[in-house]
């Protein structure tokens, strides 16, 4: 990845089956495999930080200098819990077909942190 990052070349090496590999690997060792594994692991392209999705929403290449996709994961995965800011909260939600206002996202926001799931309802 960094050859076909920093100099465009990717020597006829297929980069999408690069996460099925390490899961074989992974399977055919007897070793489990790292969820925040560079590159291949589950968790590397699933973010749930406030400032982490922010930076992310406003251009994916802050904290992902290449698509998911790219090295055979599913896509970017934003998540909602204790770290989530309103962004995320807004974001997942419009995802969902449900809009809400910066007020409302910061107050689910808020509950999510509390874990109040009462203070983090819309009427």
């Amino acid at each position: 990845m960094a050859l076909r990052l920093t100099l465009g070349r990717g020597y006829g090496i297929d980069s999408q089956r690069f996460a099925d590999l390490s899961a074989y690997v992974a399977q055919a060792s007897g070793r489990s495999l790292a969820v925040n594994k560079p590159i291949t692991g589950e968790g590397v392209f699933r973010h749930e930080s406030g400032i982490h999705v922010r930076g992310l929403l406003a251009d994916r290449r802050t904290y992902e200098p290449f698509r998911a996709e790219t090295v055979g994961h599913r896509g970017t995965e934003i998540v909602l819990g204790k770290h989530s800011g309103a962004a995320a909260v807004q974001h997942v939600l419009a995802r969902r077909g449900r809009k809400v206002s910066q007020s409302e996202a910061s107050s689910l926001a808020a509950a999510l942190r509390t874990g109040d799931a009462a203070a983090g309802t819309i009427e």
